[in-house]
């Protein structure tokens, strides 16, 4: 029996399934680290100005806290997802899909929480 050369149906994925997969996965997150950006930026920017220009204790400690929490918090969930799919043998392309999709889900959250800041404060 000769090799042609070809991989049999099902032993393995095609080139162009890996190469679309690896796309998705690096623009979603792409996108996601994005979303991030304005919140932590913003929220930055108010917890520098509390820390700085006084306030209470808690406003010194929130400050940081919540801008800690924007950075890590997004990122938590998909690698979770991400070692979740890779203890089910899931090959590292594979499973950074939907860790790529949590991580995006995660960042619209931050994303909307401060656009819900910035209409509350527009409104009154």
């Amino acid at each position: 029996m000769t090799d042609s050369g070809t991989m049999e149906a099902g032993t393995g994925r095609k080139r162009v399934e890996r190469i679309a997969e690896g796309l998705v996965v690096a623009l979603v997150s792409a996108l996601a680290l994005g979303l991030l950006y304005w919140p932590v930026l913003v929220f930055g920017g108010i917890g520098v100005d509390q820390v700085a220009h006084g306030g209470g204790f808690l406003g010194r400690l929130a400050a940081p806290v919540l801008c800690f929490g924007l950075i890590v918090m997004p990122p938590l969930p998909a690698a979770a997802v991400f070692r979740r799919r890779r203890r089910r043998g899931a090959p590292r392309l594979t499973a950074a899909l939907p860790a790529a999709l949590t991580l995006l889900a995660a960042a619209v959250v931050p994303f909307a929480a401060l656009w819900a800041v910035l209409w509350y404060a527009l409104s009154h």
